[in-house]
C-alpha cells in the first residue's frame, strides 16, 4: 500500500456523521496551505449540467468543482477554503484508479483533504480521521482499526491537527 504523507484522509461510520463538516473546519483551518480537497463518492451523483469534466469514463469522472452556490459537499469545500476542489464519482473497483489519475494532476507536497471511505483500501495516508456517529451504523466497510483518530462531529478539534509542509500529523 503506497504511502501519502500529503493526504489527510477523513471517512466515517456511515451518512449524515459529520464527515463533510470535519472536512469544512479542516479546509478553513489550514486554508493559508493552499489546501487541496477532493470528495469521493463510490456512484454516481446526478450532476448540475456545467461541471468541468477532468475525465468522462463509464468507469468514473473526474470533475473540478467552481460553483460555491451549490448544496454539494464540493461546493462547500470551495466555500470554507480550498484552493481547488475535485469530485471523483468512481465504481468500487475503478476508485484506485480514478484517485490516481486525479493525483498525477497536483502539485508534489500539495496539501490535501480526502474525504473518501473506499480509498483507505489502496493507501496510506499521512492521517486517518474516523467520524463516527452517535449509533453505530452497519456498515459493511468498518476502518476504525486503520484510523489515526476516532471522533465524533461534536468532540473534533482541529487543533489536535498539524502540516508539517510535507505531511499531516496529530499533535
Amino acid at each position: 500500500m503506497k504511502p501519502f504523507p500529503n493526504i489527510l484522509l477523513v471517512a466515517g461510520s456511515g451518512r449524515n456523521v459529520g464527515k463533510t463538516s470535519v472536512v469544512e473546519r479542516l479546509i478553513h483551518g489550514f486554508k493559508d496551505h493552499g489546501i487541496i480537497a477532493l470528495k469521493v463518492s463510490p456512484h454516481f451523483h446526478a450532476l448540475r449540467g456545467d461541471e468541468e469534466f477532468i475525465v468522462r469514463k463509464n468507469e468514473y469522472n473526474i470533475i473540478e468543482e467552481n460553483t460555491t452556490g451549490s448544496t454539494k459537499d464540493s461546493s462547500r469545500f470551495l466555500r470554507a477554503g480550498a484552493q481547488k476542489v475535485f469530485f471523483i464519482q468512481a465504481l468500487g473497483k475503478n476508485l484506485e484508479e480514478a484517485f490516481n489519475r486525479t493525483f498525477d494532476l497536483l502539485p508534489e507536497h500539495a496539501a490535501l483533504i480526502v474525504e473518501s471511505g473506499g480509498l483507505r483500501d489502496y493507501i496510506k495516508p499521512g492521517l486517518f480521521i474516523y467520524v463516527k456517529g452517535k449509533q453505530n451504523d452497519n456498515k459493511p466497510a468498518d476502518y476504525s482499526s486503520k484510523a489515526d483518530v476516532i471522533t465524533n462531529l461534536s468532540d473534533f478539534d482541529t487543533n489536535r491537527i498539524t502540516w508539517t509542509g510535507k505531511e499531516w500529523k496529530v499533535k
